[in-house]
């Protein structure tokens, strides 16, 4: 029992109340001694004080507190030992390839466009079950930030540390994220792959319909979400203390591009969804459109499964309560002394 482990040890105050149960019984009996010895001596009543000896009651009494110690400690759910089961994946594979651009700093979007699209992957991670996903970061080039995984928690922390300065070059490249997102994914098993495509839709390299086009060729979907307004908004300097000017002095203005977006995922039989308005629109394009996918299976998991003993304590403490109460049935017996009346000392002392 060296790896006795608890599974619900915050249960533990269950185990106060056989205790507690304990030290008023004990107040009980000692109070109803001294009552009864106050009252009358056992030689002049014995009708009335007669019952079974102290060591019965006793017995009945112990039975019954370690009967409810032991279902007690039983609802904390006691565990150890394991045994090893394989676990099956299915899934679908998911690419996320978030622009990191310096439009993407716009606050059209609260507080920018860049976390609003972090906290919808952020809201997306919970919904995954088997699904593997991998996070692409792309402004004028692109980079594999993380590898098709099941570890949504590493991703997570890699995606906080993303920013303006994670791509080399500034700008906006749309067939460059493509590119890596169609080179994480493999040639076969296109029913269960999808490219999910954050951005404000500037596509300022122009390739990214190219690359939808090899997408759609394979058999991929991509699915676009855009962040950002169709007013647009004035982009912050990298110092922030102002806004990035043209060439004339007058502040960028980054509009999103919904249309471009629109035709991009259209062309590979995905959709469009603009994140202005909706609470969590990866979670709702996940939902619609990427939970009815074929899932496909990946290599088994062993893991190691505690083995639950909680009924190694609930049967035992279940017999000692019936043996406790099956003593105190026999101690409310009338002894036959009763039924015979006085005995012949209590009516000479009577006497």
């Amino acid at each position: 029992m060296s790896d006795l482990y608890l599974i619900h040890p915050e249960r533990w105050p269950v185990l106060l109340l056989p205790l507690l149960l304990f030290g008023l019984g004990f107040l009980v009996q000692a109070r109803r001694r001294r009552a009864l010895s106050a009252f009358a001596a056992e030689v002049t009543h014995p009708l009335l004080l007669a019952e079974s000896g102290p060591r019965q009651r006793g017995l009945a009494f112990g039975l019954e507190i370690a009967g409810l110690l032991l279902l007690a400690f039983s609802a904390l759910e006691p565990s150890w030992g394991f045994s090893i089961i394989d676990v099956e994946r299915r899934g679908v594979d998911l690419v996320v390839c978030l622009d990191v651009s310096r439009s993407m700093q716009a606050r059209d979007l609260a507080p920018s466009r860049e976390q609003r699209a972090k906290r919808d992957v952020q809201a997306l991670l919970p919904a995954l079950r088997g699904d593997r996903v991998a996070l692409v970061a792309f402004a004028g080039d692109a980079r594999i930030v993380c590898p098709l995984t099941h570890d949504y928690a590493a991703l997570e922390q890699l995606m906080d540390q993303l920013g303006p300065e994670s791509t080399r070059r500034g700008g906006t490249n749309l067939g460059a994220a493509l590119r890596s997102a169609l080179a994480l994914l493999s040639p076969e098993g296109a029913k269960s792959q999808a490219i999910l495509l954050l951005t404000d839709g500037e596509d300022l390299e122009g390739q990214g319909q190219a690359e939808a086009a090899r997408a759609r060729s394979r058999g991929i979907r991509v699915h676009a979400i855009g962040y950002g307004t169709t007013p647009g908004s004035r982009v912050p300097s990298a110092d922030g203390s102002g806004f990035i000017k043209d060439e004339r002095g007058q502040p960028v203005l980054s509009k999103m591009d919904a249309q471009g977006m629109r035709k991009l995922a259209r062309s590979t039989g995905g959709v469009f969804v603009p994140a202005e308005g909706m609470a969590m629109p990866l979670v709702e394009v996940f939902n619609k459109r990427i939970l009815p996918m074929d899932q496909r299976s990946y290599e088994g998991q062993e893991r190691r499964r505690r083995i639950a003993r909680y009924q190694w304590f609930l049967l035992p403490g279940m017999i000692l309560l019936f043996a406790s109460f099956l003593l105190s049935g026999r101690r409310r017996r009338r002894p036959a002394s009763m039924e015979r009346g006085p005995s012949k000392s209590a009516r000479e002392a009577a006497a």
